[in-house]
């Protein structure tokens, strides 16, 4: 992926360092700019120190992660009779199993429908869609989803790249996610 340059030639970059992109999530070398703004390398968003509220493209959003949204929205909604265990269980009730996977299989179903058409906006719905049911799954089940996401994503950074294959590979560093230990973590707390 090659990123442009972000960097306007009137504007002076204080220094970079690691932030975590309140939009993408990707932590990553951040340019510290005047007037207390950050600007993402990986994606190109800015928001300000003091108030952590994005302000590319012309908005503001929820500095909550997409699983404190989704505890919000169950707890608001009272989802499956307010079903949000405390700690990891796979006991949940049958029915509530079964809807969230047939949910899920709506959602992706739509999904495929939307790239198929080429239909851009119904493909960001459909992404959005698929991970508010997979998201509200993990609730539904008392996961830890932001946890668990992010040990994947460290377990992912150790894969490598072959030219000949589609997909990264599980190399000589691959090390596994240890989702257990998050899991178990979060039992214990």
């Amino acid at each position: 992926m090659t990123i442009p340059d972000m960097k306007p030639s009137n504007v002076k970059v204080t220094h970079t360092e690691q932030q975590t992109c309140p939009l993408c999530h990707t932590t990553t070398a951040c340019i510290a700019l005047p007037a207390d703004l950050w600007r993402c390398i990986a994606c190109g968003h800015e928001w300000e120190t003091a108030t952590s509220q994005p302000t590319a493209h012309g908005g503001t959003a929820d500095m909550s992660t997409p699983e404190e949204m989704l505890r919000d929205f169950h707890q608001a909604k009272a989802i499956h009779g307010g079903l949000m265990p405390e700690t990891p269980t796979a006991d949940i009730p049958v029915w509530v199993r079964d809807l969230r996977i047939e949910l899920l299989a709506e959602e992706v179903r739509e999904l495929c429908e939307a790239a198929k058409a080429g239909d851009i906006v119904k493909i960001a719905d459909g992404i959005a869609d698929v991970a508010y049911v997979v998201i509200g799954t993990a609730v539904a089940y008392g996961i830890p989803f932001d946890a668990v996401f992010a040990e994947v994503h460290r377990s992912n950074m150790t894969k490598v790249n072959t030219p000949d294959e589609a997909k990264l590979a599980k190399g000589p560093g691959y090390e596994p996610p240890d989702i257990s230990r998050v899991l178990r973590l979060a039992a214990d707390q």
